[in-house]
């Protein structure tokens, strides 16, 4: 490769390494949705259990009210289903959390190879300048001795 590639690659590099944090941030992002969405869930949880708690102290009460107990039970099934989409919230959030580490990882991997390749662009380049200035060194050798064997033969 030509050292006229190192610029376009080094630009290369550089928009990759935005790639690459672009995808950081998602990544921090998904997974702060996924702390939200298990506090949320815990939340949901805990007020299901509360209600059960008081639907069973009320059937272990001596007097049934039934019109308390019927309430108490719908409150129950609501708070059930509330925390069933929390659940299921959750678990989409994580899925979401899932895909944005893949796309980190294929992110920082495309970075490094960039960065591979514009190294050994780099190393080619410069190998290319010293081979350059070692046969310019030599052809001075070469025409300095030659311009002394001239001289003495005269």
């Amino acid at each position: 490769m030509s050292a006229r590639y190192a610029p376009a690659i080094s630009t290369l590099v550089r928009w990759r390494a935005f790639e690459e944090a672009l995808a950081e941030r998602g990544c921090q992002q998904a997974s702060a949705r996924v702390l939200a969405a298990n506090d949320a869930l815990d939340k949901a949880s805990a007020v299901a259990e509360t209600i059960a708690r008081r639907r069973d102290e009320l059937l272990s009460a001596g007097a049934l009210d039934l019109t308390l107990l019927q309430a108490v039970a719908e409150f129950e099934g609501l708070a059930r289903d509330e925390e069933s989409r929390r659940r299921d919230a959750l678990r989409q959030c994580e899925r979401e959390r899932d895909e944005a580490i893949a796309a980190h990882v294929d992110a920082r991997t495309r970075t490094r190879v960039a960065e591979t390749r514009r190294d050994r662009v780099v190393a080619e380049a410069r190998d290319q300048e010293e081979k350059k200035l070692f046969d310019q060194m030599a052809s001075l050798l070469v025409a300095t001795a030659v311009d002394s064997y001239k001289g003495e033969a005269a």
